[in-house]
């Protein structure tokens, strides 16, 4: 094999590869970014097919956490009616109103999770305009 057919992969490599790397580019940037404030510039290459792959990447996620925050809000309206109707027929309401803490438990652990993709788009969308100009 010759040195070309080598180094091919590196230049190209596959969709998978590609997205995690540009995602550990990003974390990676975004570590960086406390050291640009203190004055210390570290650039992190980065081209605008990764970062197009990263922001599709991101938004993707974005819309993931948004779904399951729509089917945790369905699912806690859902089981309120059912505690109302419970109540209504003097039944225990009790497992059900559990039902709804842990819902709203992961419902507060996905807004967490959206929060920092959105940071991480909007750092993106940063680089992006940075690359542009």
């Amino acid at each position: 094999m010759s040195a070309d057919k080598l180094e091919k992969p590196e230049l190209e490599p596959d969709r998978e590869t590609s997205g995690i790397g540009a995602e550990w580019k990003l974390l990676l940037q975004g570590f960086l970014g406390d050291q640009e404030e203190t004055g210390k510039k570290v650039d992190v290459p980065m081209s605008m097919k990764e970062l197009t792959t990263l922001k599709k990447s991101l938004s993707q996620k974005r819309k993931t956490a948004n779904q399951q925050i729509e089917r945790i809000k369905n699912e806690i309206e859902q089981h309120t009616a059912v505690i109302e109707n419970l109540k209504l027929v003097g039944s225990d309401t009790e497992e059900t109103e559990a039902l709804i803490e842990e819902l709203k438990t992961e419902g507060s652990a996905v807004s967490e999770v959206l929060n920092r993709i959105d940071q991480q788009l909007q750092r993106v969308r940063e680089l992006d305009l940075e690359m542009k100009t």
